[in-house]
């Protein structure tokens, strides 16, 4: 929530990273169904190893805000990165890496884009 009367050098915003660009291109891709489909949930699986904090060293996150994220950052060259780092992991895995991917992307720049902010 932005606080009445702030000013815009008080407001951080910024995209943190795919959001769910990778899981649906994938699910759409592999699974061939929509995200929130009954066969989606047999994704809830392992992940796989070491890919995450790979992809994680790429350009846009380490890149400080402000920053905007979209398919010319997370479309198809970056699936196909993706997938290569995955080698041949089950479907599955992959897709429960990609929400991994996610999640982990957007608590890492919580942790480092606004620890350092003033609180409420």
């Amino acid at each position: 929530m932005i606080p009445g009367g702030a000013k815009a050098e008080d407001v951080l915003a910024f995209d943190t990273g795919p959001g769910n660009m990778v899981i649906g291109r994938r699910n759409r891709k592999v699974i061939r169904t929509a995200f929130r489909s009954r066969r989606a949930n047999r994704c809830l699986r392992q992940r796989v190893g070491g890919v995450i904090d790979q992809l994680l060293q790429s350009n846009f996150f380490r890149r400080k805000p402000p920053k905007t994220a979209g398919r010319e950052e997370f479309g198809r060259e970056f699936l196909r990165e993706f997938l290569r780092s995955c080698k041949r992991s089950p479907r599955q895995d992959v897709v429960a890496t990609a929400t991994a991917l996610t999640a982990k992307s957007i608590a890492h720049a919580i942790r480092r884009y606004t620890a350092q902010l003033p609180g409420p």
